[in-house]
């Protein structure tokens, strides 16, 4: 069901349904009625959704989306989209370039703010950051550059994430304190 070796599925608060994306664009299964709903059309867009996750109270999703290639300039820029949780009201996050490419996206726990890592020491954004819902401000929170297998994970409380890189790292939210976790098993928190 999922776009790739590194995209996840996300439960909604339902517990009923999740989101995840195919090659179609961005999708909601509901368990009970066993139906599927395209709610975002890549194709229609142009924009191909690689991976999604949804906001606390699920009125919003988050994707990392990368738009068609491009064979006369032979390249595909990744950036960071919004939408409602219907699919509707696309908004543009960021304005990466092409050696900018995030792996994942996720909502801070007060959907203010939208965490992101970037797995490319080229990139100014390299390794964990920020990106403002609102004023579209990006703030680096860690330069260890991420390795883009593993999702981000949030804890419960929202007070940290963690995220992996040549190790796992956990960045705290209200500090900016990055700590190395020593054994380097990927970190995920329970919900």
């Amino acid at each position: 069901m999922c776009r790739g070796s590194n995209d996840t599925t996300h439960w909604l608060s339902d517990s009923r349904s999740f989101i995840y994306t195919n090659n179609d664009g961005l999708n909601i299964f509901d368990i009970q009625s066993n139906s599927n709903k395209l709610i975002y059309d890549s194709n229609k867009t142009g924009i191909d959704v690689l991976s999604a996750s949804a906001s606390k109270n699920n009125n919003a999703i988050v994707f990392v989306g990368r738009t068609k290639y491009d064979k006369v300039s032979q390249s595909s820029v990744t950036n960071i989209y919004l939408v409602n949780s219907d699919g509707s009201n696309l908004k543009q996050l960021t304005n990466l370039k092409e050696v900018d490419e995030p792996g994942a996206a996720i909502f801070t726990l007060d959907g203010k703010d939208i965490l992101f890592e970037v797995n490319n020491s080229n990139s100014q954004y390299n390794g964990l950051s920020t990106v403002n819902v609102q004023s579209k401000t990006i703030k680096v929170l860690s330069a260890h550059q991420a390795e883009s297998y593993y999702p981000l994970s949030l804890s419960k409380d929202g007070k940290f994430v963690s995220y992996d890189a040549d190790g796992s790292y956990i960045v705290n939210l209200q500090t900016s304190e990055v700590s190395k976790f020593v054994n380097g098993q990927h970190i995920l928190w329970s919900k």
